[in-house]
């Protein structure tokens, strides 16, 4: 794999030494088979219904969009459009056996392909961590959608995540250099008053704390590589970088992994 970023790397997928490498990455978050659950606070808090619209930025391997397109049934479109070639080819590899209203387009997330007050509802579940000027994301988000439509996005905050390992200060020093370097890391603080900046919005905030015991997904997903990147960086000085990693390796092999963090979750209402 190149040396990237955790944003470079997923922003730029197609052009990585390995991009089945990010497949396999998602599907050892959400599950290869896609389970539909997983997404029903999506259609909950949306209130997708029959007959409607909806786009999925940044849909990956099309999880999220599958599960909308069942709910929106074939008087309805799910649409998912992605940056990825790579995504959007094993997106219509799954989904091409089932008899749904789904569609799926590759596009930059800034200049959305569709006509304004297209969509009933948009949604983008982990995209604005890693995109570049996600305020235009939004605004584009708003644009597509109808007025009396809602727009749904997640957003970490990852200067609040915990790890349980005894050097405080190297715990701070890697958050600090994942929030600033490798993510849009205050996003999800961010996203309340972005929503909130879009011309007639009614908006809506919840916080959702995220807890994993499964130490090799957060090692894969971006630990290891990110640890490496702050060594690199002299933001970490390497030996207490990899102690840091050998006290937490240590910890689980005695007790449960704990990680956590904190993700908004905004809804907005576009009344213009």
């Amino acid at each position: 794999m190149k040396h990237e970023t955790v944003k470079g790397g997923w922003s730029g997928v197609d052009s990585s030494d390995d991009p089945s490498h990010f497949v396999r990455l998602m599907d050892k978050v959400r599950g290869i088979d896609d389970n539909p659950e997983q997404y029903s606070f999506v259609r909950e808090m949306l209130g997708v219904m029959e007959g409607q619209r909806v786009l999925d930025v940044g849909c990956g391997t099309g999880g999220a969009t599958r599960a909308l397109a069942g709910f929106v049934g074939n008087s309805g479109r799910a649409v998912g459009v992605d940056s990825s070639e790579t995504m959007l080819r094993v997106a219509k590899e799954r989904s091409k056996n089932l008899k749904l209203p789904i569609d799926f387009q590759r596009t930059d997330a800034r200049k959305l392909p569709f006509p304004d007050n297209y969509f009933d509802y948009a949604l983008a579940l982990r995209v604005f961590e890693i995109v570049e000027h996600p305020e235009q994301v939004l605004k584009e988000m708003f644009r597509v959608t109808k007025p009396g439509g809602r727009i749904f996005a997640n957003g970490p905050d990852v200067d609040t995540w915990t790890f349980d390992v005894n050097d405080k200060a190297t715990t701070r020093a890697f958050i600090h250099y994942f929030c600033d370097h490798e993510v849009n890391g205050w996003i999800g603080r961010q996203l309340p008053r972005m929503f909130a900046e879009m011309a007639g919005a009614s908006i809506k905030v919840s916080a959702q704390n995220y807890f994993s015991s499964d130490f090799d997904l957060v090692h894969q997903l971006f630990l290891q590589q990110s640890l490496n990147h702050a060594i690199v960086s002299q933001v970490i000085p390497e030996v207490p970088a990899k102690s840091w990693l050998v006290d937490l390796k240590s910890r689980c092999a005695a007790a449960p992994f704990a990680h956590s963090q904190q993700m908004f979750r905004i809804i907005g209402t576009k009344t213009l």
